[in-house]
């Protein structure tokens, strides 16, 4: 039976915490950050807050996620909905917190593979690692967009 797979990742972005918080809450700024990411939509409904979703086009086909926990301008928690992924469940917590000179983010993603034994294996072999891989340039590109934010509001203010 497949087991919950647990990945943590943690950043210091060297901008305000505000910077941080609108581009993680700012559901289509997605696709100007995540390198897997070619273009983010809004679901109908909310644009923001619980219930709130997004549609995101990636090479592999269309993600469909869901916000199913709102704590403005602290924490997020998305579900994913849909994928094309050998994935059953997928949830993320994703934290901002202020720090001295910027902003620490913090991220606790849990999935469980579908396809059972062989789900399983894929994630041991391959599946675990390529995950780990993505969500750490995910948040390398979110720390370089967030400080040119930062700093080109700086720059006009």
């Amino acid at each position: 039976m497949a087991r919950d797979t647990t990945l943590t990742h943690r950043i210091f972005i060297a901008a305000p915490v505000d910077v941080v918080w609108r581009a993680i809450a700012d559901l289509e700024a997605v696709a100007d950050y995540n390198p897997t990411v070619s273009k983010a939509s809004l679901m109908p409904g909310p644009r923001n807050g619980l219930g709130a979703g997004r549609s995101c086009t990636t090479k592999q086909g269309d993600v469909v996620e869901r916000i199913v926990g709102w704590d403005a301008p602290n924490a997020i928690e998305m579900q994913l909905v849909s994928s094309p992924w050998p994935i059953r469940s997928m949830r993320w917590r994703t934290e901002v917190r202020p720090t001295a000179g910027g902003a620490e983010v913090a991220q606790e993603l849990s999935y469980r593979p579908s396809l059972g034994v062989v789900g399983n294996i894929l994630n041991a072999l391959m599946m675990r690692r390529t995950m780990d891989r993505t969500i750490a340039s995910v948040f390398d590109a979110l720390k370089a967009y967030c400080e040119k934010k930062a700093a080109s509001h700086a720059r006009i203010a």
